[in-house]
């Protein structure tokens, strides 16, 4: 199972990025199984998480799932 405090990125209000705390129940793999903390519709950042930090303004793209 995970250890520490799971947490993701997102992009918040205002398109700037915010740290979200989760509850990952398990680990599969290198992912993590999100289980608390996000609902429909929060934009997760997904790449480029080392150019990026709390607050700074983003452009988001949508993915294919």
């Amino acid at each position: 199972t995970p250890r520490g405090d799971a947490s993701v990125m997102v992009v918040g209000e205002g398109d700037k990025v915010e740290v979200r705390q989760v509850t990952a129940s398990q680990a599969i793999g290198d992912k993590w199984l999100v289980t608390d903390g996000l609902k429909s519709g929060d934009r997760v950042i997904v790449t480029g998480l080392q150019k990026i930090k709390p607050g700074v303004q983003v452009k988001a793209q949508e993915v294919a799932s």
